[in-house]
């Protein structure tokens, strides 16, 4: 590995001198120091970058409609929180999912989450139910056709999903009684 470092110390050298940056006699010690640096500008580019991916047109679209469904402060959540590890996750689900698939005519965004909230019961996946639950009220559907979701999720993903479900949306009714209150 110290051989892909060999290019980076005459680089290193000048950046040393003009910051003036007192030379150490160890040669491992300058290479180790000059490859530091040269990792936190590279660090610093691309995180700079990153964000400039992030404000694509689709991406746009993808945060416009996410917001739209989901409400601005669980998307504002969702973006506070894209780290290193998360931020590649946010920007695919919100140019693909959001962007791409939600913004597509044939379906309105009623019947996306009608489909969504059948499959997302059928995979298990609770907080991902509970926030489309919340998607679908400001999508249009009542508390009633919600309610009738449920009762097919019973019939075609069984009985544990259907009252797991029917928990789920009590829950969500109940956190959005208390927010209008």
């Amino acid at each position: 590995m110290s051989f892909l470092l060999i290019p980076v110390l005459p680089i290193g050298i000048f950046l040393g001198k003009w910051l003036n940056l007192k030379l150490s006699d160890n040669l491992f010690y300058n290479i180790s120091h000059v490859a530091l640096f040269l990792c936190g500008i590279h660090l610093i580019i691309k995180n700079a970058t990153q964000e400039i991916k992030m404000e694509s047109e689709i991406f746009k679209k993808g945060i416009a409609k996410r917001r739209k469904v989901l409400g601005d402060e669980y998307v504002d959540k969702a973006l506070a929180s894209a780290d290193e590890l998360g931020a590649d996750m946010q920007k695919l689900v919100t140019e693909y999912a959001w962007g791409e698939v939600w913004n597509k005519e044939n379906l309105s965004d009623r019947d996306r989450s009608l489909v969504n909230l059948g499959m997302i019961a059928a995979l298990n996946r609770s907080h991902e139910f509970k926030l489309h639950v919340r998607g679908a009220l400001n999508n249009g559907l009542t508390r009633l056709q919600i309610r009738d979701i449920v009762l097919q999720i019973t019939i075609y993903c069984g009985a544990p999903a259907g009252l797991e479900s029917l928990r789920h949306i009590r829950e969500v009714f109940s956190e959005v009684d208390s927010e209008n209150k």
